[in-house]
């Protein structure tokens, strides 16, 4: 059964330019503005073109394109149009699963060329109806369906059948395939792997140095089976944020708004995993760059913003370094247990339910909507500030 992934074309430029017909044909980037902390999170083509990427600073994005229009993002927008391809896909009767914000993997139970009419038929209905793009890949496993998705952008639909792999993609570099980061890809180079064709050949001690053999190699790019990541079903041992600060600030104000706020996005990920946890760290960068962290075992396992809060603020105090300008907040928590573990040894008060059931809702908002739709009013703090 063919697998398809859809990947939207500089999802979020693409789509300030589909809301803004003015912004069509020019530099788009949705960043902070050029002097800002912030990077690029999306680039128009007509940006790419120029050279700038994805996680570049404003600043350097800015020197390759002058001119360019910096604009903040409108994350609604965005999920909108996500939602209005989730709801085309599955209303054409096809199994979807939604990937990220601009990516979407399809199973479909059909012949590759009734797959490939398919997704032909929604390519053009996203460009008619939203006036944005997508490349598509369609192959015989997810890992090779990603791959083929990358071959051809924007407007690509690359189809990989059993019957041409692995020669049809025997040519591209070897870090095209997934799993296969910088620094594997530059020690494969080194010892003469250039191609996926190569990889191929290469013998076993090499593809043993990093988790391989070769009939995994050549099973991935026969298309199959998938390249599997052995810790993806692992809980993680430990969840963590950090924020860089609009500006430098020794205002304990500020700082205590930055801190709610990662405590709210630290334990809604820790909720979403499942867990909960007893060991919290807060780390502290100054305006000259030395760092410092602080960890403490909590009494009892957490998993909600204002227990976290609770330790997080006191801990802050006793280990900031008053009178030095804060460049970096950063929020930690290890070791984890299981939710419902942990629940066995946290007691609860009566008091405490108010909050539990508010955040148990918001949850549930954040899971149906996206995590954006409801945000804790320290936020709207950081950002007033930053605006003004």
């Amino acid at each position: 059964m063919p697998k398809a992934l859809i990947d939207c074309d500089a999802f979020f430029a693409s789509c300030e330019q589909a809301k803004n017909p003015s912004l069509k044909g020019k530099m788009v980037l949705v960043s902070g503005p050029a002097g800002s902390r912030s990077v690029v999170s999306s680039a128009s083509y007509e940006a790419k073109r120029q050279g700038v990427k994805a996680g570049m600073s404003p600043i350097e994005a800015e020197r390759l394109c002058p001119g360019a229009v910096f604009l903040p993002g409108d994350f609604d927008l965005y999920i909108t149009y996500n939602k209005m391809m989730e709801t085309k896909l599955r209303s054409m009767g096809l199994d979807v699963e939604v990937s990220s914000i601009d990516e979407f993997y399809v199973d479909l139970g059909c012949k590759y060329a009734e797959a490939e009419n398919l997704l032909r038929g929604f390519s053009a209905w996203v460009e008619s109806e939203l006036g944005i793009t997508v490349s598509i890949g369609l192959a015989p496993t997810r890992t090779l369906a990603k791959l083929a998705s990358e071959i051809v952008k924007p407007r690509g639909l690359t189809v990989l059948t059993p019957e041409t792999l692995p020669d049809s993609i025997s040519y591209l570099g070897v870090g095209r395939l997934l799993g296969i980061g910088k620094v594997t890809a530059a020690y494969l180079r080194s010892r003469g792997i250039h191609s996926l064709g190569s990889l191929l050949a290469a013998p076993d001690e090499v593809l043993s140095e990093f988790g391989y053999d070769h009939g995994t190699i050549r099973g991935v790019l026969c298309g199959e089976c998938d390249i599997v990541d052995d810790g993806a079903d692992m809980p993680p041992k430990s969840i963590s944020s950090r924020m860089t600060l609009a500006y430098d600030t020794l205002e304990a104000e500020d700082i205590a708004h930055h801190l709610r706020f990662l405590c709210d996005h630290v334990s809604w990920r820790l909720r979403r995993e499942g867990m909960c946890a007893k060991v919290l760290t807060v780390t502290a960068r100054y305006n000259d760059f030395s760092t410092s962290t602080r960890s403490r075992t909590l009494p009892y396992y957490v998993s909600y913003a204002q227990q976290l809060a609770e330790f997080a603020l006191p801990l802050w105090d006793a280990h900031y370094k008053k009178g030095r300008k804060l460049r970096l907040i950063g929020l930690g928590l290890s070791g984890l247990i299981s939710a419902s573990d942990g629940e066995l040894q946290t007691s609860i008060l009566p008091s405490d339910r108010a909050w539990q059931d508010m955040t148990r809702t918001v949850d549930e908002i954040r899971k149906r909507y996206g995590s954006r739709k409801l945000i804790s009013g320290s936020y709207l703090m950081i950002d007033s500030k930053r605006r003004t």
